[in-house]
């Protein structure tokens, strides 16, 4: 008789059995659940690093890291089922149910976008600064994501966000017009961010200014010129100019013209494009295209001479045509023939 009448005692509308029943039920759960992550879970992780892809290793670190916490959260609801609950409390608990749900979605969104920006920047390769960038894109996003569930979570709970957002929709209007140039530099950012016509280190020419990429920030981009000095551009300045970037130069082209005297004999003329494409095809890291009597000049016959470096660097093609340019000399020399200088013929008339 004392034992039943102990399992009858009433506390907070419910009965000592009713609470017993719950506990077990709640225990029996979270049993379940841990069963579940020893054995079902761990031989997925193992499974999944075998495979190549990383995609199922983020699923399950993320069924891991978030929903499997909700379900200890869903066993101590459906438990709480078989209490007895005032009309206030099962309220709150509903309500309790749908915030964690929300909260639950709102991370599984933000943790996914973390993890596809992560595999764009392994796929990508991107160098250390690359990656605080966009690992401050991420923070950015997240930080909207959860704005966003947190507006849609008051509006579930049934809060009057009509006013608020009337008044966000103005002001965010009136903020986009007063800083529509700032806002059109930050939007040019994303284009180079993710587009690269330039990264840190390139070489570029943009209109009247050339110099190597020193910097990519939110607003503006900076450059260091050749001189020294650095120059600093609007993103959106150079995202609509028309942009030579040499870091993609796989050889360089010259094109360079010798003139040498009219009065030069036609034979030694002729012999000068074979004379040419000798000293170039005995350059090293040199590969000649052309040579050609190009044209006549006004004291000289102009010859057109094109080859290629086979590198990109600047200096080499300066050493390259520094000694093109010294065997000529040395050619010429030994043939007889002169290089042309301007010149002027006066007629004089006697009479």
């Amino acid at each position: 008789m004392k034992y039943s009448s102990l399992l009858n005692y009433t506390v907070y509308n419910n009965t000592i059995q009713d609470w017993l029943l719950f506990l077990a039920i709640f225990l029996f759960a979270t049993l379940l659940l841990m069963v579940f992550k020893k054995s079902v879970l761990a031989k997925l992780k193992v499974l999944a690093s075998k495979t190549e892809t990383d995609l199922d290793d983020f699923l399950i670190e993320l069924f891991e890291k978030r929903v499997y916490l909700y379900f200890y959260f869903l066993a101590l609801i459906f438990s709480s089922k078989y209490l007895h609950l005032s009309e206030s409390t099962s309220h709150v608990i509903n309500v309790a149910a749908r915030v964690a749900l929300s909260l639950l979605i709102i991370s599984v969104i933000s943790d996914s976008v973390a993890h596809m920006v992560k595999e764009y920047l392994f796929k990508n390769k991107t160098n250390n600064v690359q990656q605080k960038q966009f690992n401050g894109i991420v923070v950015i996003a997240q930080a909207i994501i959860w704005a966003f569930g947190a507006i849609l979570v008051l509006d579930n709970l049934g809060v009057k966000i009509g006013a608020l957002m009337t008044g966000m929709g103005i002001g965010g209007v009136a903020v986009a017009l007063a800083a529509q140039t700032v806002l059109k530099d930050v939007f040019s950012y994303f284009a180079i961010l993710f587009d690269k016509p330039y990264e840190v280190g390139d070489f570029v020419v943009a209109n009247d200014y050339m110099g190597t990429i020193e910097y990519i920030g939110l607003k503006t981009t900076r450059i260091r010129s050749l001189s020294g000095e650095e120059i600093i551009c609007p993103n959106s300045d150079l995202v609509e100019s028309r942009l030579r970037n040499y870091k993609s130069m796989r050889r360089r082209r010259v094109v360079f013209n010798v003139g040498i005297t009219k009065d030069t004999p036609q034979e030694k003329a002729a012999q000068m494009t074979g004379l040419l494409e000798s000293t170039v095809k005995g350059v090293p890291g040199v590969t000649l295209d052309r040579s050609h009597f190009a044209s006549y000049g006004d004291f000289s016959l102009i010859y057109e001479t094109v080859y290629y470096v086979e590198s990109p660097d600047y200096n080499i093609y300066m050493d390259k045509q520094q000694e093109i340019n010294l065997k000529i000399m040395d050619a010429l020399a030994a043939r007889g023939i002169k290089l042309a200088y301007p010149t002027q013929t006066l007629l004089v008339d006697k009479n």
